[in-house]
């Protein structure tokens, strides 16, 4: 089994031996895993890390390094970035032989792109032969290179679940393209993540883990059968309907159209055509015979309080993208004929879907506040010309699962009946966050299999070398701490999560929360912790205006961790004015206080609270360790080291601490029975590293203290 983090760190020394100028082989790495084994946050770890050290050999310092992408818009927007499409200038139509970019066009990639070193793609299941071949196409066309160097040598790590549903057309890359050279069997190794690190509702993501690869001969657990009956409540709901089929999503679509919306209008799509004695395009009567290639309806059925959905990307930056979901709030007609809409206004689920675009539109009544306007698109629907402008909307109190992949909601109805290919059930159930969330009509065991081959394509490919790193082989310690300022818990929970899971710490401080004081512990839960805040604003009750003024300030503000199975009591200290927070591990006799002093708290007045902190400690152990991060850098500063150092503790942190290069969080230990080591881990969610101290008894003083001498 490969954890993340060995491979983030992986990725990260290919960074450091690119900048140094070791040239190490483009990398070609497949990233697979089943629900909440944190795909999507690895990327964006590697993303962000890759950047920052890469982007220091950039020719120029706005040029793109790292690149991120996906094929879909919906995926696009989730990751905040473009689809491949867009991105490389790829059409719709990637038929192959290959059709080179004309020169102006590849001039405006190669003056973006000229410095590129990775493309991550994700959801690289709807990837099939023929985008893969034009992706490599396009990236030597751009790095200009004369041989078949793969993509061009830009390194590719492409990201997905092949359990999930292939392309719509074309084949997946796991299945051999006969046709061409493949691609990706030839090139790619696979890093496949098992480990699960979502924090809410690990029983659903085990569950769903176990059906993404069950066979049709695989009988299915008996403790699964009775979880997924449970969903089957019988409750008629409101929320999004799932089905395998056109037909059934068409037939709940109307159905509620008809109860929720008895105004409703009935929208024909304008189509044109070439006339053959003028060459113009000109409105027809009726509509096209034929049409291919399009998302846009001949006609639509609207009203005000409909629920639709985007069908086609419109603006990708905007987040008006192929799948987001949003309500009718008003339909606007130029004259009273009510012939064909001038602007549908849709108030969307995400309120930041289309925020660019309602900037520029005044809006005509209150209804619209807060809505889109969406216009008419058009698009060619035949060989010979032909156009049709349409609303690219269709209604969606119901979706195909083909529709929703890439889609998440909190609640949604699944159907498990017609159910009539590999991957579609796990794909439907997956769509929700939790097992909550989850109702299912016409549960069917054998409507839940994967693709036999699939596991075996996966199997069959090679293993990309993960070594192991020698700093996280701290497992023979009596006591561990992680120290980390996090900037911000409820923004890098997950992130804090996949970076210490490997460690396995009892106790995990942190600093910079950020946190308020009615925060909801749900919301910052690690599994396996207790979590103790000490917010800013409870920090202060001195007249001194620097701390009256420091206490209104956001940010700032500490807390801790502490493991499930060790014994711990948070010591009430008395008014000392700092952001500080002690915890009292009974069973090693060992006090951690984590502390953080802000940049303009006064640094006399600060030694003077830590000297009362230090006065009321020091009596209640014989082991006291006082971190966090004091804003006070050691390599240029010592007064606070000094002053505490002149108590008896020792400073164990050694190496730089911030991206800045400076060293100002700091481990203070005074100690007779543990012998103390750190190790500072480089981080990619703060520009502060993590500290990983570990306390190791010594054996003399071990034997006193169970003696009772001590």
């Amino acid at each position: 089994m490969i954890h993340s983090y060995r491979f983030f760190y992986q990725i990260r020394q290919w960074c450091l031996d690119k900048i140094i100028g070791k040239n190490p082989n483009p990398l070609h790495i497949f990233i697979t895993g089943g629900a909440g084994t944190g795909k999507s946050h690895l990327i964006k770890a590697i993303q962000y890390e890759a950047m920052r050290l890469l982007s220091t050999v950039c020719r120029h310092p706005d040029n793109t390094c790292v690149l991120l992408a996906a094929p879909t818009g919906i995926a696009a927007y989730n990751l905040n970035t473009t689809t491949i499409h867009n991105t490389l200038s790829i059409g719709k139509d990637v038929r192959l032989p290959y059709t080179p970019l004309s020169e102006e066009k590849l001039n405006c990639l190669r003056a973006k792109y000229s410095d590129l070193q990775i493309l991550i793609i994700d959801e690289i299941s709807m990837v099939d032969h023929n985008l893969l071949a034009y992706i490599h196409g396009r990236l030597r066309q751009i790095k200009q290179t004369c041989d078949f160097s793969p993509f061009g040598n830009v390194s590719i790590i492409a990201v997905g679940d092949f359990f999930q549903l292939p392309p719509v057309k074309g084949k997946p890359l796991y299945n051999d393209d006969i046709l061409g050279i493949n691609l990706w069997s030839s090139l790619f190794s696979v890093v496949e993540l098992k480990t699960i690190v979502r924090q809410k509702d690990n029983t659903f993501a085990e569950l769903l883990n176990r059906l993404r690869i069950r066979t049709k001969k695989t009988p299915m657990l008996n403790c699964d059968i009775d979880l997924l009956k449970k969903c089957e409540t019988g409750e008629v709901s409101p929320a999004l309907h799932i089905f395998p089929t056109n037909k059934q999503v068409n037939e709940h679509n109307v159905q509620q159209l008809f109860k929720t919306c008895p105004e409703y209008v009935e929208i024909n799509a304008q189509d044109f055509a070439h006339n053959n004695k003028t060459g113009k395009l000109e409105l027809k009567s009726g509509h096209h015979a034929k049409t291919y290639n399009t998302c846009l309806e001949e006609t639509l059925l609207l009203g005000k309080g409909a629920r639709v959905m985007l069908c086609k990307n419109v603006d990708v930056i905007d987040g008006l993208v192929n799948g987001v979901c949003g309500t009718v709030t008003n339909i606007v007609f130029l004259n009273s004929e009510h012939k064909f809409p001038q602007t549908v206004y849709v108030k969307f689920d995400d309120n930041q879907v289309g925020v660019q675009r309602r900037k520029c539109y005044a809006y005509a009544s209150a209804a619209e506040m807060g809505s889109t306007g969406i216009k008419p698109e058009e698009e060619r629907v035949h060989s010979k010309g032909g156009l049709r402008r349409q609303f690219p909307l269709k209604l969606a109190w119901a979706c195909t699962v083909h529709k929703v992949q890439g889609i998440t909601v909190d609640k949604a109805v699944v159907s498990l009946k017609k159910i009539f290919a590999p991957g579609q059930a796990y794909v439907a159930l997956s769509r929700v966050k939790s097992l909550s969330g989850l109702i299912i009509q016409d549960f069917e065991e054998k409507a839940i299999y994967c693709k036999d081959s699939i596991k075996d394509a996966i199997q069959s490919m090679p293993r990309y070398s993960v070594r192991n790193i020698p700093w996280l082989k701290l497992k023979t310690q009596t006591f561990s701490v992680f120290l980390m300022n996090v900037q911000n818990l409820r923004h890098h929970l997950t992130d804090l999560v996949l970076h210490t899971q490997h460690l396995e710490p009892n106790c995990i401080a942190v600093t910079e929360t950020w946190l308020p004081a009615d925060i909801s512990l749900e919301t910052i839960h690690i599994n396996g912790y207790n979590f103790h805040s000490q917010p800013r604003s409870l920090s202060y009750s001195s007249s001194n205006p620097t701390l009256t003024e420091l206490q209104a300030q956001q940010h700032g503000g500490v807390g801790m961790y502490t493991s499930n199975s060790l014994a711990c009591n948070v010591v009430q200290v008395p008014n000392v004015n700092l952001e500080c927070l002690v915890c009292n591990y009974t069973a090693h006799n060992i006090l951690i206080a984590v502390i953080y002093r802000p940049p303009s708290y006064p640094i006399f007045l600060f030694k003077g609270n830590l000297n009362k902190l230090f006065n009321f400690l020091e009596p209640l152990s014989n082991t006291i360790a006082v971190i966090g991060d004091f804003n006070d850098n050691i390599l240029s500063s010592s007064t606070i080291c000094k002053f505490i150092t002149n108590r008896g503790y020792v400073q164990h942190v050694t190496q730089t601490t911030t991206e800045k290069g400076t060293l100002i969080d700091h481990v203070y230990v005074k100690t007779t029975h543990y012998t103390i080591k750190t190790t500072v881990l480089p981080t990619y969610f703060s520009d502060h590293e993590g500290i990983f101290c570990s306390f190791t008894c010594n054996t003399v003083n071990s034997n006193e203290e169970a003696s009772g001498q001590v």
